[in-house]
């Protein structure tokens, strides 16, 4: 039966400027993004973690599924894995598995909270998950699996905005060079964007790069269709890989990386700067905390000691653990030895299992790896996912009902 054979599990996650799809592995990644087709006159069918046109992610999935992994709408043998954002609510969970059931007539859906899933890709069921997506950063917190969605906090500003960010400085400080959407991009996956912490002496006039804020970055909508557009004449990666692939300087396209290499490391520096930690009326310290002070009080300690930084693109930036523990303890832990009981006194970030070699400095793969764990778990217990009988005979809202993780809102 195929809800038995592993081979046949599909992995689905989609996200602002793609899907996530592929064979679910926990030995090695199998997945590719998969972008959607998309234009300045074109909106992509999510936007900043929403779902804002249901027939063209539909449409979507139908090309990413039928087209690219070869499933057959007629032999409906292959279960899926559905990460679901933690920006949807209980409306868009069914809308998806009304679309998956039908379309497909899947044998079995199996769903959990994206950030849970990443969690227990590193090796921990209590934490703190920050994935800096594409247009947004999700700060999590995790208690023994479960998503505490009211404490959840969602920044608006991801690795576009980065891009963006650090094309603008590069327009006005280097003109002569040719900064596109897909040499930022290769910057990002160079790791050659720097969060070197503030104690940290710079090279050069930091007015200079405080003078460069004046330039007005490009589009979100723009940068993504310059993306896809590289990708596909170049052969580069999808526009969404930074936020769940692997990378390296060879995946970003001809000459991209050895342009990335020739910008000055003050712009790459204040890219970060700027969007993460003062871009924003909430930065990303600023987020931490008060998803950690909105759970209880006794178990802030143990989600502190776990932090996982995931999401490919700003998960690469180099040094971002120690700015951002740097910045957190400065701001937010005590100083004083009588601090009361459950006062966190410390951050811990985690990164993925060192017996996993092929996922060894990806954490950008944590999710996908979660869900390969889990979907190994639930499909062989049928008390764990939502077979297509049951679909037809309780409908869409059934998906509720077996949802692991806390999706229900």
């Amino acid at each position: 039966m195929a809800l038995n054979k592993e081979e046949r599990y599909v992995f689905l996650s989609p996200g602002s400027a793609g899907t996530l799809a592929g064979p679910t592995s926990a030995l090695e990644p199998k997945c590719k993004r998969y972008p959607f087709d998309r234009s300045e006159d074109r909106p992509a069918p999510i936007d900043r973690g929403l779902v804002q046109d249901w027939d063209a992610l539909g449409q979507h999935w139908s090309s990413v599924l039928t087209d690219h992994l070869g499933i057959s709408k007629a032999q409906g043998d292959h279960p899926i894995f559905l990460l679901v954002p933690m920006a949807w609510k209980k409306s868009d969970v069914e809308r998806a598995a009304k679309i998956l059931f039908e379309t497909y007539r899947i044998p079995g859906l199996a769903l959990a909270p994206e950030p849970v899933a990443a969690l227990l890709g590193a090796n921990a069921v209590t934490g703190l998950v920050v994935d800096i997506g594409f247009t947004t950063t999700t700060v999590t917190p995790i208690v023994e699996t479960n998503a505490i969605r009211h404490a959840a906090q969602i920044v608006p500003v991801g690795t576009s905005d980065m891009i963006a960010r650090l094309q603008a400085l590069c327009a006005s400080k280097q003109p002569d060079l040719n900064v596109d959407a897909a040499v930022a991009l290769a910057a990002l996956k160079s790791k050659l964007l720097d969060a070197t912490p503030p104690s940290a002496p710079l090279t050069a006039s930091s007015s200079a790069a405080a003078a460069s804020k004046k330039a007005a970055p490009p589009t979100t909508s723009s940068l993504l269709a310059e993306l896809t557009a590289s990708s596909n004449s170049a052969g580069a990666s999808s526009a969404d890989d930074q936020s769940s692939q692997p990378s390296s300087p060879a995946d970003s396209g001809p000459n991209h990386a050895s342009i990335a290499a020739k910008i000055d490391p003050i712009l790459r520096r204040q890219a970060v700067d700027d969007v993460l930690f003062t871009g924003a009326a909430k930065s990303l310290v600023d987020a931490m905390a008060a998803a950690v002070a909105a759970v209880e009080p006794a178990v802030r300690a143990s989600v502190l000691d776990a932090v996982l930084l995931t999401g490919g693109g700003g998960a690469l930036i180099a040094n971002l653990k120690e700015r951002v523990q740097l910045e957190y303890v400065q701001q937010y832990l005590p100083v004083s030895t009588r601090a009361g009981e459950y006062q966190p006194r410390e951050v811990t970030f985690r990164g993925l299992p060192e017996y996993l070699e092929a996922y060894q400095d990806h954490v950008e793969w944590a999710a996908y790896l979660g869900g390969s764990l889990l979907a190994k778990l639930m499909f062989p217990d049928t008390k764990s996912f939502v077979l297509r009988d049951e679909f037809d005979a309780g409908g869409a809202s059934v998906v509720h009902t077996k949802a692991f993780g806390g999706i229900s809102v």
